[in-house]
């Protein structure tokens, strides 16, 4: 018998400008992000040999990732002006997940 789990949770944070190579200075973004990441690993194996002829095997296998995104942006252009005091805000939400669930016998 045989059994192994994992579990990962990491934080990744990045700050972004983008500027226009025409208006570096007016047409601007600033774009903050956070993506969470979980993962989960499972294994377990197990068997049994009761003749020389005979045995039974049971494996299990578990993987799931998850990927959870927020972005939020702030940026002039030609419609918002930087001398105007106004700006575009942009919020982005992303959630991606993966799950494998495998299970066999023999």
């Amino acid at each position: 018998m045989l059994g192994v789990a994992d579990y990962k949770n990491q934080w990744r944070n990045r700050n972004r400008i983008n500027r226009s190579t025409a208006d570096p200075e007016d047409t601007v973004a600033r774009t903050q992000r956070s993506v969470n990441s979980v993962a989960v690993t499972g294994s377990f194996n197990a068997g049994l040999e009761f003749t020389s002829d005979h045995a039974v095997n049971l494996t299990s296998l578990y993987l799931r990732n998850t990927d959870d995104e927020a972005s939020l942006t702030l940026r002039n252009n030609f419609n918002f002006p930087r001398d105007s005091n106004t700006q575009l805000r942009e919020y982005r939400l992303r959630f991606e997940e993966r799950e494998i669930d495998g299970r066999g016998d023999g």
